[in-house]
């Protein structure tokens, strides 16, 4: 009596295959303020725990110049996906890993897609101006200054921040520039120049030079130890662009004589007028003394008319 079997033998068994399905991730970075500007050299984790530590990394992944990265074969399963670094000049915007779900319908040329957006760094700086009155002491009158640049790459501060008026002996700040890493233009570090220069009025003070000066002011942008920085020279709190208006002063003097005889006459009295038609009045001169001279002093530079 003999039996067989085909297949089935200790020679030729029944072979059962099980096929392990794999997938494939593929992580996407972009900038956070603007999604069509993709990111190059951010670095993720894929993780087999949600603890995300060193010794649960399952493989890395480096964004390329397109913002994405894209994994070999990974076994189907749950994972957790970390940002360990941001590209230059950027901040990591999810620091928390996040779960995921591989399959095998995640193909390689439909692989699992993840999006994050990273922050770009920025730093802001104000101007500041001071105005310097030499001669005259005044405290009611506000002078006005004005933040230009003829450098394209340079920002100036928005609606009227590139203007401030300040009273004399006061400090002024511009509105806030807002600068970013990309403002670096590729460098470790770049400068803008700008001007600063008073808004000479229609109606100037009497007897008051006012500076016509462009106050040149160098701000330097730097990216450096992982933070990005700004500074200025001149133009910060402690030492701020200073623009200086000079009170030129004069004085009227007179002798009074009698017109036939040539004798020296006391008390009379003279008006200062602004203009020949004698109808705006500046002051009065003291009366004459016993000499017959009157002397008034403290008067801008400029014409008067005396009756």
């Amino acid at each position: 009596l003999t039996v067989s079997a085909n297949p089935g033998t200790s020679t030729s068994p029944v072979i059962i295959t099980n096929t392990l399905e794999e997938g494939y991730l593929q992580v996407l970075k972009t900038d956070k303020a603007d999604n069509n500007k993709k990111l190059s050299g951010a670095e993720f984790g894929v993780y087999s725990s949600s603890a995300c530590t060193a010794g649960t990394e399952v493989t890395t992944l480096v964004t390329g110049t397109d913002g994405t990265a894209t994994s070999g074969k990974l076994p189907a399963g749950t994972y957790w996906i970390k940002e360990t670094k941001a590209p230059d000049g950027y901040i990591i915007d999810d620091v928390d890993g996040r779960e995921i779900s591989i399959t095998a319908d995640h193909t390689i040329t439909t692989p699992l897609q993840k999006t994050y957006t990273d922050t770009e760094k920025s730093t802001c700086i104000q101007l500041y101006a001071q105005k310097n009155l030499v001669g005259l002491n005044d405290t009611t009158n506000g002078f006005t200054f004005e933040l230009t640049t003829t450098d394209t790459r340079a920002k100036i501060p928005d609606g009227t921040g590139n203007k401030v008026t300040v009273k004399a002996g006061d400090t002024g700040a511009f509105g806030g520039i807002t600068f970013t890493y990309a403002d670096l233009g590729g460098e470790e570090s770049t400068t803008f120049t700008y001007v600063v220069k008073e808004i000479i009025p229609s109606e100037k003070l009497p007897g008051v030079k006012y500076d016509t000066t462009e106050h040149t002011v160098t701000v330097t942008l730097e990216y450096k130890n992982d933070e990005l920085t700004v500074s200025t020279i001149p133009g910060t709190l402690t030492s701020p662009v200073i623009i200086t208006n000079i009170y030129a002063s004069g004085a009227i003097d007179l002798t009074k004589v009698d017109a036939v005889t040539g004798a020296k006459l006391s008390g009379a009295v003279f008006t200062v007028y602004k203009e020949q038609a004698c109808t705006t009045k500046v002051a009065d001169m003291p009366a004459t003394d016993s000499n017959g001279y009157s002397k008034l002093a403290d008067l801008p530079v400029g014409i008067y008319y005396v009756k």
